[in-house]
């Protein structure tokens, strides 16, 4: 079992100009997410796991976010949370060889309606990477990904399609990792969208971030 709680110190929004036009902060929409090893073979080193995902998604995130610059009209990219209920599903594969291990797994999101009416287009997500675990005490790890995103088009309270949502993103990405104590974690990534098939006005730029990550033993 995960429980995630994201917290947002800063979030900037990019308008299609490229220049920044709003920030937000808050807490986000925290999931539970369940994950099962339906098979796994091997011996302890190397071992393949095969294994069955299922998240729900709760909508904590603040929803009512307004930006001066858009006039008193909510836009739905610029929110913390989604104001949905969300469920995800997938399948995930992990190759271990300590200290290396390959993984790839496949997820498909299910949005719900939020209370202005508007429905995320549900996506599919799919990763291919490998990390490494380094020094003596294996607590660093270093990580290489190709992830793929694909949604479909938004719809609006309208009950009409949003032409300038939806579509492909291919990032590369890479983490590194070092755990603090046996429970405590801190991860930094850096996404780079390096191919993009977006609907209407929209771009992708490079994302980075710090995350801490705490294992409780159950």
């Amino acid at each position: 079992m995960q429980f995630d709680v994201p917290f947002y110190a800063w979030k900037a929004h990019y308008g299609v100009t490229g220049l920044q036009d709003d920030t937000n902060q808050g807490l986000g929409d925290v999931s539970l997410t369940a994950r099962w090893e339906a098979l796994y073979f091997g011996g302890a080193a190397p071992r393949h796991v095969i294994a069955l995902l299922g998240t729900l998604k709760a909508p904590t995130g603040s929803n009512t976010h307004l930006a001066p610059i858009d006039g008193g009209v909510f836009d739905e990219h610029k929110q913390i949370g989604t104001g949905t209920w969300d469920e995800f599903v997938g399948i995930s594969y992990a190759y271990g060889d300590f200290p290396t291990v390959a993984y790839a797994n496949v997820t498909a999101r299910f949005n719900g309606t939020n209370s202005r009416g508007n429905h995320y287009g549900n996506a599919i997500f799919g990763t291919v990477g490998v990390r490494r675990s380094l020094l003596d005490s294996k607590r660093l790890y270093l990580a290489l990904d190709a992830q793929v995103r694909n949604a479909g088009k938004d719809t609006t309270p309208e009950n009409s399609y949003d032409e300038n949502s939806g579509g492909f993103v291919g990032y590369a990405s890479g983490s590194a990792g070092y755990a603090i104590t046996d429970n405590l974690l801190i991860r930094g990534t850096v996404q780079v969208p390096v191919v993009t098939s977006l609907n209407g006005a929209q771009s992708e730029h490079p994302v980075a971030y710090l995350a801490l990550a705490y294992d409780f033993t159950l």
